[in-house]
């Protein structure tokens, strides 16, 4: 073999060795090496699982083919014949992503979302996660005319894909108007997710819509294209029908990548500088009035992400969480007074809960595991000078809750997509707080409730019950806890810590019950509700019976914290530069009034799909999606030489294995 045979076997052969060396480089950089995963196949779907999670396996495969019988006709929208699912529990983070290329592939993480997060309102999250990614899919993996005869040429090329160059507003905002139209929940429906859109034009008035593209750094930040875009296609879809959006999607996807604005005046009959300004003026119109009744006090100004604010015993500081752009998220401690300048005295990274000791501040963080999995771990901090111990490795707890005398703690454990309470003892020594599992409430754990194994890790039950924000009375003898149930309501549960009993004392089924406190006296229990809408402030009796709302903030009232005094209300409240600390004089909490009800939803969630345990399932095998899905003419210009030809290459749907290969022949 002589000329010109022998240099394409050369490059050939270099094209392969570099092929073996990405792949390395690639395997094991999205999973953890050790899930091994198994494979269903259903019609439309291959769903990918690992051990320990057939449940949500089987239950995302009877979702997914539910929502593609439903959604792609109603959007009038070509589905893919064959779309890939990863479901993976490595994660403490709720989240999905969503590619078309090399092929149609959805992630999704079975950890659900904190009931105080943004994408926190719901009550079956796979539902939700995978309603959204597949709205993505059928989004991004239209190819029309041009794009369409470059598909078929070069194959799953990014250039035949014009969907994937459009604005992070009309992507993201597609998607997340399909999420709650479908499931009746997701951010288009939470109090607190849409006050952050009426809130900013009541107080900054229309914005361009530029500045919702992505990439934003100022308040929303990464925020904005979900919000401000979900609620501009709910728009366009009330005022000119829904499937005018399928006709949109397909439009654009026939034109040249990042042209896509001209497609919005065949379709709706107007520019979309107009469309949009009309949706600002609409928005201007629906935002609520100002305050009413007793003024709060802003406590602090940062904006963006102020939270979980805990008074220490004394009443004379506050502690709360801070994460903003000008710095690392941390914990700050302030004066309990208007006006007083913070102080950090921890980084905190992640994390949803803070409980105070006398000597000690208890919280949670988010570590990165072997280099990819996000998982929750257990800290103190000690006060005042914030010297941080961790208390657990891999623990995957969230969520601490520290009993007044400091000796027992309460933690959320979230593995498996499950939101179990688990129980532990606390000692301390000369390096800070122990934590020793124990028994949970009543020894047995099985008052009606949630049954809890020793050792703080969870029994396993069938009732798919999610717990949040535990707090402890101040006698140390309840512990409130928010529960949400699958497919059911929204809950504030009292559990006797002597015996293990439950109270519901708080319920809805539609909105949110979250972040419970307590009045120095242990008898009334507060807590946040998007109940009404917006998010306010309402108290119950220990016992259950009326509820009584206590703020009425136009841009909302969230995480109550009552001053030991039982003077003062502290509450995270809005505005237009985000979240921060405002205070109240505790109202009256057995003042006379009429009961507060839950709104109304006019989109009920559907029924529960039947999963089919008749569905078989294999093991993973890399070379069903290994194969080359499109090609890419390349050239060579190197030591004088001109070398033109095409190169290929191939990507398991895990990400642990990959290659590459090119073809060059040389000219000249």
């Amino acid at each position: 073999m002589t000329g010109r045979p022998r240099r394409i076997v050369a490059c050939l052969a270099t094209a392969l060795l570099l092929a073996g060396v990405q792949a390395d480089a690639v395997a094991a950089s999205r999973y953890l090496p050790r899930l091994r995963f198994r494979v269903i196949a259903t019609p439309h779907f291959r769903v990918y699982y690992h051990q320990g999670g057939e449940v949500a396996g089987r239950e995302v495969a009877a979702i997914a083919e539910q929502i593609h019988r439903e959604l792609p006709a109603r959007l009038r929208l070509r589905a893919p014949s064959v779309t890939h699912v990863v479901v993976a529990d490595q994660d403490d983070v709720a989240n999905g992503a969503a590619i078309p290329l090399p092929y149609n592939t959805i992630t999704l993480a079975v950890s659900w979302p904190a009931a105080q997060d943004l994408i926190g309102y719901t009550r079956d999250w796979l539902r939700l996660v995978f309603t959204h990614e597949y709205a993505h899919i059928l989004h991004l993996d239209q190819s029309v005319g041009w794009a369409a005869g470059v598909r078929k040429v070069l194959g799953r090329s990014p250039l035949a894909y014009p969907n994937l160059a459009l604005p992070g507003w009309e992507i993201e905002g597609f998607a997340t108007y399909v999420e709650s139209r479908e499931t009746g929940e997701g951010r288009l429906r939470a109090g607190d997710a849409t006050t952050v859109v009426t809130e900013r034009v009541r107080r900054v008035g229309p914005e361009p819509l530029d500045r919702y593209n992505g990439g934003l750094v100022d308040w929303p930040g990464g925020t904005g294209p979900y919000l401000y875009g979900g609620l501009f296609h709910e728009y366009l879809a009330a005022r000119f029908g829904e499937e005018k959006l399928g006709e949109l999607a397909r439009r654009t996807a026939g034109r040249l990548h990042y042209f896509s604005a001209g497609a919005f005046r065949p379709v709706f009959g107007e520019d979309l500088p107009a469309l949009w300004k009309d949706f600002q003026r609409q928005l201007v119109s629906r935002t609520p009035a100002t305050d009413a009744g007793n003024q709060p006090s802003r406590l602090t100004h940062h904006g963006f992400g102020v939270g979980v604010p805990r008074f220490t015993a004394d009443g004379a500081f506050l502690l709360y969480s801070l994460q903003t752009p000008h710095g690392f998220p941390s914990l700050q401690l302030m004066a309990a007074a208007e006006g007083a300048r913070s102080t950090q005295i921890t980084t905190r990274y992640g994390g949803e809960g803070l409980s105070l000791s006398r000597t000690h501040a208890f919280f949670d963080q988010v570590e990165i595991e072997d280099n990819v999995a996000l998982r929750s771990d257990l800290f103190a901090a000690r006060l005042p000078d914030g010297r941080a111990t961790r208390l657990t490795r891999g623990a995957r707890l969230l969520d601490p809750a520290v009993s007044p005398d400091g000796r027992r703690l309460v933690a959320i454990r979230a593995e498996g997509g499950r939101r179990d309470l688990a129980w532990f003892d606390v000692r301390s020594d000369g390096d800070g707080p122990r934590l020793t599992p124990a028994q949970p409430a009543g020894g047995t754990g099985d008052g009606g409730g949630e049954p809890m194994a020793a050792g703080g890790r969870p029994s396993e039950t069938g009732n798919h019950a999610r717990y949040g924000s535990p707090r402890w009375s101040p006698d140390g003898r309840w512990l409130a806890v928010e529960r949400r149930v699958l497919l059911g309501p929204s809950e504030i549960l009292a559990i006797d810590t002597a015996n293990g009993s439950e109270t519901v004392v708080a319920s809805s089924g539609v909105g949110r019950n979250l972040t419970p406190a307590w009045t120095p006296d242990a008898r009334t229990i507060l807590f946040a509700s998007d109940r009404e809408g917006v998010f306010q402030v309402y108290a119950v009796p220990l016992g259950g019976g009326r509820v009584v709302r206590l703020t009425s903030a136009a841009a909302g009232a969230q995480a109550p914290e009552v001053s030991p005094d039982g003077r003062r209300l502290v509450y995270v409240g809005y505005s237009e530069a985000g979240y921060d600390l405002f205070d109240v004089a505790l109202p009256d909490v057995t003042a006379a009034g009429p009961p507060i009800l839950p709104r109304t939803d006019p989109a009920p969630l559907p029924a529960p799909v039947a999963t089919d345990a008749a569905l078989s399932d294999r093991p993973y095998s890399p070379w069903d999606t290994l194969l080359p899905r499109s090609w890419a003419p390349a050239a060579d210009t190197r030591n004088d030489a001109v070398r033109i030809g095409a190169t290929t290459g191939g990507v398991d749907v895990l990400g642990r294995h990959a290659w590459n290969a090119a073809a060059l022949w040389r000219f000249g």
